[in-house]
């Protein structure tokens, strides 16, 4: 990124992490990022079964995460 910067890109850093674990958050130290973004299959991935959407397990604690991961960003989540 330094790289990136230092040749005078100007664009945001988005991150995608496997979940929503804080890895390279703003702020967080080396390889941090602008924007944290996020991946998650809430609801399974089931490709032989599209139209299968499981009852209950859709998170909703993804804000509260965010916001102790990174409060002075825009929520991403990403894929």
């Amino acid at each position: 990124m330094d790289t990136a910067r230092n040749a005078g890109v100007i664009i945001p850093f988005i991150s995608n992490d496997a979940g929503a674990e804080g890895h390279n958050a703003p702020g967080s130290g080396v390889g941090a990022v602008d924007i944290y973004g996020h991946d998650s299959y809430p609801l399974g991935f089931d490709c032989a079964n599209p139209s299968s959407w499981p009852s209950g397990d859709l998170p909703t604690y993804f804000r509260e995460v965010h916001l102790e991961q990174s409060p002075s960003t825009p929520y991403s989540l990403v894929e």
